[in-house]
């Protein structure tokens, strides 16, 4: 299991590095990292409203609010929240600097790849990859409708489009094309 001021440690580094972000966002982020990118999180997701989720993540997210290394603030025209980096960087924690450098390489690839999604498309990149984790033998036709009942609100093109960019990332593998 994950020791808390690891995953402390990874979620601060990610807020900073993105320098605002949702909570659906960090959320997803959080389940690339772990799934995609083998950062040994230890974080049980499960489908909910908008994708994967983790209670955990949000209760870790309290705990860095209340040591100052996050903020978190309610957006002002009502569209979720703000996660910014707080006032503590994690240089002044003792030993949250070592938790995190084997990791600074995927933490900055996948900011890189996910720079300027917006959370709906983090939303639907998150569904599609882990219906797949659960059903990894569904052809990309089958793929498509299993992600389209659960979010009926995207359209083919936007799941297939999601598809195709995680596996241009090297995040998720291919499947047979139907």
């Amino acid at each position: 299991m994950s020791e808390p001021n690891f995953r402390f440690a990874i979620m601060a580094t990610l807020v900073r590095q993105t320098g605002d972000v949702g909570k659906i966002q960090l959320q997803k982020l959080l389940y690339f990292l772990q799934t995609s990118l083998g950062v040994p999180l230890d974080y049980h997701f499960v489908m909910h409203h908008y994708g994967p989720y983790c209670v955990q993540i949000d209760d870790n997210l309290t705990i860095l609010r209340a040591i100052e290394a996050a903020n978190v603030t309610a957006d002002e025209e009502g569209y979720g929240y703000h996660i910014t980096p707080g006032k503590r960087d994690i240089a002044e924690v003792p030993g949250w600097v070592q938790l995190v450098r084997q990791h600074e390489e995927s933490i900055a690839r996948l900011g890189e790849a996910f720079k300027d999604y917006p959370a709906w498309r983090l939303e639907l990149a998150a569904t599609v990859h882990y219906v797949h984790s659960l059903k990894p033998q569904l052809s990309l036709g089958e793929l498509v409708e299993a992600v389209g009942q659960l979010k009926p609100k995207f359209t083919e093109y936007d799941i297939r489009s999601a598809y195709q960019h995680l596996v241009g990332l090297r995040l998720m593998d291919m499947v047979v094309t139907s």
